[in-house]
This record gives C-alpha cells, structure tokens and sequence, in this order.
C-alpha cells in the first residue's frame, strides 16, 4: 500500500510539473494592449494603455475603436497590419533621422530573481508605407531603472539581422538565464544610430524604421537552456518566421519592358528627372536617368510582377509615386508630367481623399501627405496655401474644413510650423498654373496647394 501511494505521488508530481510549464504564468500585464482607458487615440497616446509605460519620446496604440483614422487597426497612418491577436497593438520607433528612438515597458507582474530561467517571445512587423528603412536591434531589456534604458547598449534578447519584411508578424524570442534581479522590462532598440545597422527600403516616406508590436510573453522555463555561446547568444536564442508571401510574389515575376517620357507639367519640356522602379514590399529596385534632350526613360528585360511602382523625382519638381499594373503584357509605357516648385504654382494632392461628406482623411492619403510633409521639410522658407474645391457653394465650409484636416495633418505628424500654412475653399479651379489635373477625380472634388513665395 505504501509502494502504491509514493507511485501515485510520483505521477501526481510529473503531471503537475507538466500543467505548471503549460500554464506558465505570463508576468506581462496586458502582454497584447487590448486594455485601454480611451478610444480617443491620438498622437502621443500610448499612456492610455493600461500598466503600460513609454520610457523615450513618443510610442503609439493603435485600436479598432480608435475615434481618428490615423490609429486604427488593421489600417492606419503607419501602414495596413491585422493585430496578431486581439484588436490592439503598439508601435515604435527603432531609428529615425531627426528624432530619438522609442522604448516602451511596464513593471513585472512580480520580480524574476537571479537564476531564474525565463523564456521572452514578442511580435513585431514593419510599418512599410511609413518608413523607408529597416533595421537590426529590436530587443528586450530586464531592468531596474528603466528611465536608463536608451543607448544603455545592454539587452537581455536581441534580434541582430536587420528586419526588413512587412505585412507578416515575425517572432522574436529566446531563452535566459537571470543575471540579477529585476522588477521591469522594456523593449525597443538600446543602442545609438551608429551601432545599428540599417537598410534603405523602397517603400515608405520617411527616414525611420518604424515596427508594430503584439503579444509580448514573459514566463518562467523549467527546462534546460540551449548551449550556446556568450558572443553568439543573441543570434542563436532570437528566432525569426520568414515572409511567405516573399516567393509567391517572385513566382509571378515576368520579364518586361517599362518605357516612358518625363515632362515639365507646364511647359511640357523634357526633364532630366531620375525613375526608380520598385516592388512593393520588396527589395527590388532599379534606378534610371531620363536622357537630358528627349526626357526618355526605358527599363528593359526587367523581371516584374503584376503590380510595381514607379518613383519620379527631380531637382526643384514636386514628386510622384504610382503604384501601376501590367496587366500581363510584355511593354509597358507611361509618360509622367511633375510639377515645379515655385511661386505661385498650383500643385494638385492626387491621392488625398476623405471619408464620404466628411472632413476626416481617408488613410489612403497618409502617403501623399508624407511627401508633401518631405518637400516642405528640404525648402523650409516655402510657404503655401492649402485649397478645398467643390461645384457646390453650399460645400464651401466643407472644403475648408478638409483644407483645414491636411493642415493639421502636417502640423502634427510633420512637425511644420502652422505659420507657413494658409488654408481656403474655392467653388472654381484656379485658371491657370494648374498643370495636369488627374482624371480620376469628380472636377471639384480636390485639393490642391500654392506656393505662395
């Protein structure tokens, strides 16, 4: 009898090792941001998010329930992402040119102790349609004083390859074994622009790397460590799950040929202009000079999916980026007219739209604005007015107002200086200095801006 019971105790013991690792508890509170204490979200937010804290410049929530269309899920100023669970997730910077990094964190559910294995693991995907770079130190740092955290060049679990695919969650995780005792955690990059690698990307804006984040998971680990070796650590313990979508889209890679002219909208001269051809979402990108003389720019045998885009710039010409098909035909040709920036020049924002009868942008908009946000930031005495046009004189306080909503736009995620902007409503385009206006547009359903100096 007494054999029997130390068997049974035995078993007991085992199956109750068992559930404890199964239901290890997570010592992340709110570990996927569904808590919140407001759906009125806006910049600099992210202390709505409950137990929640950012320790450097501004990280953002972005929520389903979100009152502005900036910070919403799955679509919002950022890029388009479905939360990996739930209807929430948060974003950060990870390097910017002019700004600092973000670090977001909270207090441990309790403290873990000095010796203690602990498994991490946390979600991350690449805002694509914001940023144009990718980078390399996105980690998780245990911590006392998480007010030090920023360029402390410490970290307990580190992705050390640069991440650069969108649209998909990536699993950063790794196990550890305490080195002290610690009561927080923060994650973001922990080391200074020069100590992180980064990458240009084709896609996006503005000079950052910019990634959403999702079920953030903290345990206890009851098993044994993987052997690896202290210099290699990071690298060995972080995991990432490739992008699926990356050679599904290359199975539909044909060879084409992309030829067009590139001409001053007034004048309709040749400009000397530089064409990049890119895969959205992808690394692929070529770059090509327009002959000076005829404004020619051709890509020939170009491996291409059915959906590309084309990038034209040139010195002192407002830019533009269209995302085009090739409808499976083996040449494609489009000529392109840009806009020059000078005085009085009235320049139409072709793809900036709002909500139906509403003065709230459309976040199909987001990525025209950033290159309006670009142009303003490399000529900064330039001074412009923003125009609402409508065929109807009852619409006008509506035009206002959207003239009004792209202001605001530039003034709170561009940082410019509301003194360089006007905004007015007119019932009539203007006559001239107008260029080519889109086609795709009712005639008075637009905005457009002037230079003014």
């Amino acid at each position: 009898m007494k054999i029997l019971f130390i068997i049974s105790l035995f078993f007991v013991l085992i199956k109750t090792q068992i559930t404890t690792q199964i239901t290890a508890q997570n010592l992340v509170k709110n570990p996927s941001f569904e808590e919140i204490t407001s759906c009125d979200i806006y910049l600099d937010d992210f202390k709505k998010v409950k137990h929640w804290e950012g320790f450097s410049f501004t990280p953002d929530i972005f929520s389903t329930c979100s009152e502005s269309q900036y910070f919403k899920t799955p679509k919002n100023i950022f890029d388009t992402q479905t939360p990996a669970s739930g209807n929430n997730y948060a974003g950060f910077l990870t390097y910017h040119r002019d700004y600092p990094i973000e670090l977001i964190g909270q207090k441990l559910e309790k403290p873990i102790q000095k010796g203690d294995k602990i498994s991490v693991s946390f979600k991350v995907s690449r805002a694509v349609s914001h940023s144009n770079t990718a980078t390399n130190n996105i980690g998780l740092l245990f911590t006392n004083q998480p007010q030090k955290a920023l360029k402390s060049k410490k970290v307990h679990i580190n992705q050390t390859e640069i991440l650069t695919e969108g649209e998909i969650w990536h699993e950063i995780k790794g196990i550890i074994e305490a080195d002290s005792t610690y009561e927080y955690f923060v994650i973001g990059n922990f080391f200074s622009k020069e100590d992180t690698r980064k990458q240009k990307m084709n896609a996006g804006t503005f000079e950052a790397a910019y990634y959403f984040i999702d079920d953030v998971s903290i345990t206890t680990y009851a098993g044994e460590i993987p052997a690896t070796k202290i210099s290699e650590k990071n690298k060995e313990e972080t995991k990432i799950i490739t992008n699926p979508l990356e050679e599904s889209k290359k199975l539909d890679m044909q060879k084409v040929a992309i030829a067009g002219k590139i001409f001053d909208a007034n004048t309709r001269e040749p400009l000397v202009a530089v064409v990049e051809f890119f895969v959205p979402e992808m690394a692929d990108k070529q770059q090509y000079e327009t002959d000076d003389i005829t404004g020619q720019y051709a890509f020939a045998g170009i491996f291409c999916p059915e959906r590309f885009g084309l990038r034209i710039t040139a010195r002192n010409y407002y830019p533009i980026v269209e995302v085009l098909y090739r409808e499976g035909k083996p040449r494609y040709a489009r000529d392109f007219y840009l806009m020059p920036l000078k005085t009085r020049q009235n320049i139409e924002l072709h793809h900036v739209e709002f909500i139906a009868n509403e003065d709230e942008l459309a976040p199909n908009s987001f990525e025209e604005l950033n290159r309006l946000i670009e142009v303003l930031r490399e000529h900064p005495t330039m001074k412009i007015e923003l125009g609402g046009y409508t065929d109807n004189e009852s619409q006008l306080a509506l035009a206002q107002k959207r003239a009004m909503s792209i202001k605001k736009y530039l003034i709170k995620f561009g940082q410019i200086n509301e003194k360089r902007m006007i905004t007015k409503s007119y019932h009539s385009l203007p006559a001239k200095n107008t260029g080519a206006l889109s086609g795709e547009k009712e005639k008075f359903e637009r905005m457009m801006f002037k230079i003014l100096n």
